[in-house]
Protein backbone atom coordinates (compact mmCIF):
# COMPACT_ATOMS: atom_id res chain seq x y z
CA UNK A 1 0.00 0.00 0.00
CA UNK A 2 1.00 3.65 -0.29
CA UNK A 3 1.44 3.95 3.48
CA UNK A 4 3.82 0.96 3.57
CA UNK A 5 5.74 2.36 0.59
CA UNK A 6 6.05 5.75 2.35
CA UNK A 7 7.27 4.12 5.57
CA UNK A 8 9.84 2.03 3.71
CA UNK A 9 11.03 5.06 1.76
CA UNK A 10 11.36 7.02 5.02
CA UNK A 11 13.33 4.18 6.60
CA UNK A 12 15.73 3.97 3.65
CA UNK A 13 16.28 7.75 3.70
CA UNK A 14 16.85 7.68 7.47
CA UNK A 15 19.40 4.88 7.16
CA UNK A 16 21.18 6.75 4.36
CA UNK A 17 21.30 9.94 6.43
CA UNK A 18 22.58 8.02 9.45
CA UNK A 19 25.35 6.41 7.38
CA UNK A 20 26.30 9.77 5.88
CA UNK A 21 26.25 11.45 9.30
CA UNK A 22 28.67 8.86 10.66
CA UNK A 23 31.08 9.56 7.82
CA UNK A 24 30.98 13.37 7.93
CA UNK A 25 30.62 15.92 10.67
CA UNK A 26 28.24 18.78 9.93
CA UNK A 27 24.67 20.00 10.12
CA UNK A 28 21.88 17.52 9.50
CA UNK A 29 18.17 18.32 9.13
CA UNK A 30 15.79 15.58 10.16
CA UNK A 31 12.05 15.09 10.48
CA UNK A 32 9.00 16.65 8.98
CA UNK A 33 7.32 15.73 5.78
CA UNK A 34 5.73 18.19 3.37
CA UNK A 35 2.28 17.29 4.77
CA UNK A 36 3.21 18.18 8.36
CA UNK A 37 3.33 21.96 7.84
CA UNK A 38 1.31 24.40 5.78
CA UNK A 39 1.13 28.13 5.16
CA UNK A 40 -1.47 30.71 4.31
CA UNK A 41 -0.27 34.01 2.88
CA UNK A 42 -2.31 37.12 2.12
CA UNK A 43 -1.06 40.11 0.12
CA UNK A 44 -2.88 43.43 0.14
CA UNK A 45 -2.41 45.34 -3.12
CA UNK A 46 -2.84 49.11 -3.45
CA UNK A 47 -4.28 49.53 -6.94
CA UNK A 48 -3.78 53.31 -7.00
CA UNK A 49 -0.09 53.05 -6.16
CA UNK A 50 0.28 49.74 -8.04
CA UNK A 51 2.30 48.42 -5.11
CA UNK A 52 2.01 46.18 -2.10
CA UNK A 53 0.09 47.70 0.80
CA UNK A 54 1.27 44.93 3.13
CA UNK A 55 0.97 41.22 3.84
CA UNK A 56 0.61 38.60 6.52
CA UNK A 57 1.33 34.89 6.68
CA UNK A 58 0.40 32.08 9.03
CA UNK A 59 2.55 28.93 9.21
CA UNK A 60 1.06 25.99 11.05
CA UNK A 61 1.18 22.24 11.63
CA UNK A 62 -1.88 20.16 10.93
CA UNK A 63 -3.19 19.03 14.33
CA UNK A 64 -4.52 15.55 14.97
CA UNK A 65 -8.14 15.55 16.18
CA UNK A 66 -8.79 13.53 19.32
CA UNK A 67 -12.18 12.15 20.34
CA UNK A 68 -11.63 13.59 23.87
CA UNK A 69 -11.99 17.10 22.40
CA UNK A 70 -15.68 16.38 21.76
CA UNK A 71 -16.49 15.66 25.42
CA UNK A 72 -16.98 19.07 27.14
CA UNK A 73 -15.88 17.78 30.58
CA UNK A 74 -12.69 16.16 29.25
CA UNK A 75 -11.93 19.16 27.04
CA UNK A 76 -12.39 21.54 29.99
CA UNK A 77 -10.11 19.42 32.21
CA UNK A 78 -7.40 19.41 29.51
CA UNK A 79 -7.56 23.08 28.61
CA UNK A 80 -9.03 25.36 31.30
CA UNK A 81 -6.56 28.05 32.29
CA UNK A 82 -3.84 26.71 29.97
CA UNK A 83 -2.45 28.26 26.83
CA UNK A 84 -2.33 25.74 24.01
CA UNK A 85 -0.11 26.28 21.06
CA UNK A 86 -2.14 26.16 17.88
CA UNK A 87 -0.99 23.57 15.37
CA UNK A 88 0.92 20.35 15.72
CA UNK A 89 4.48 19.83 16.99
CA UNK A 90 5.41 23.52 16.65
CA UNK A 91 3.84 26.85 17.47
CA UNK A 92 1.71 28.41 14.77
CA UNK A 93 3.43 31.63 13.69
CA UNK A 94 1.97 34.86 12.37
CA UNK A 95 4.26 37.19 10.44
CA UNK A 96 2.78 40.50 9.38
CA UNK A 97 3.93 43.75 7.84
CA UNK A 98 0.64 45.35 8.89
CA UNK A 99 -1.00 46.01 12.24
CA UNK A 100 -3.95 43.61 12.56
CA UNK A 101 -6.96 43.02 14.81
CA UNK A 102 -7.58 39.42 15.86
CA UNK A 103 -10.61 38.65 17.99
CA UNK A 104 -10.78 42.32 18.96
CA UNK A 105 -7.12 42.48 20.00
CA UNK A 106 -4.62 44.78 18.30
CA UNK A 107 -1.58 42.95 16.92
CA UNK A 108 1.40 45.07 15.86
CA UNK A 109 3.44 44.35 12.73
CA UNK A 110 6.10 41.71 13.38
CA UNK A 111 6.43 38.00 14.17
CA UNK A 112 4.15 36.35 16.72
CA UNK A 113 3.15 32.94 18.10
CA UNK A 114 -0.54 32.00 18.10
CA UNK A 115 -2.12 30.10 20.96
CA UNK A 116 -5.54 29.35 22.39
CA UNK A 117 -6.78 29.53 25.95
CA UNK A 118 -9.98 28.02 27.32
CA UNK A 119 -11.76 30.70 29.31
CA UNK A 120 -15.01 30.09 31.11
CA UNK A 121 -17.87 32.41 30.23
CA UNK A 122 -16.26 34.07 27.18
CA UNK A 123 -16.66 31.14 24.85
CA UNK A 124 -14.98 27.77 24.68
CA UNK A 125 -11.63 29.00 23.31
CA UNK A 126 -10.08 32.46 23.19
CA UNK A 127 -7.29 33.00 20.63
CA UNK A 128 -4.11 34.66 21.83
CA UNK A 129 -1.10 36.28 20.20
CA UNK A 130 2.24 35.96 22.01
Amino acid sequence: SMKTYSLLTGLVVSLALTATAQEKKGIIAEGGSPDDRASARVLYWDQKADASAGWFSIDYGRPVWKKDYEDPAKFDAMTKGKVWRMGSNHWTTLDTSLPLKISGRSVPAGSHFLGAEALGGRGPVEPGVY
